[in-house]
């Protein structure tokens, strides 16, 4: 999943590919900040993550090349987020 970077459109996105999703289905989803605390207040999947982990197995991976999205002067550190049913 990369649409919207708000907290509500990756909700509104996972809830869309829920109604897709059958047992053993991969969902991959990217913008989990793992330095940036301001960020992910605002953005990112930290928060979905947080809310459904005791449900989905739950991999995250890290992304080699950062993208320069920053709140302040601290560059975030990204990963992809690998959930699987």
């Amino acid at each position: 999943i990369d649409g919207g970077h708000r907290i509500s459109t990756i909700e509104k996105d996972w809830n869309y590919c829920l109604r897709l999703a059958k047992k053993k289905t991969i969902i991959i989803m990217d913008d989990y900040y793992s330095n940036n605390k301001k960020l992910v207040n605002y953005y990112g999947c930290n928060n979905l993550v947080k809310k459904i982990k005791k449900r989905y197995k739950i991999s995250i991976l890290p992304i080699t090349q950062q993208p320069p999205l920053t709140l302040d002067s601290k560059e975030p550190k990204q990963h992809l987020v690998l959930f699987t049913s």
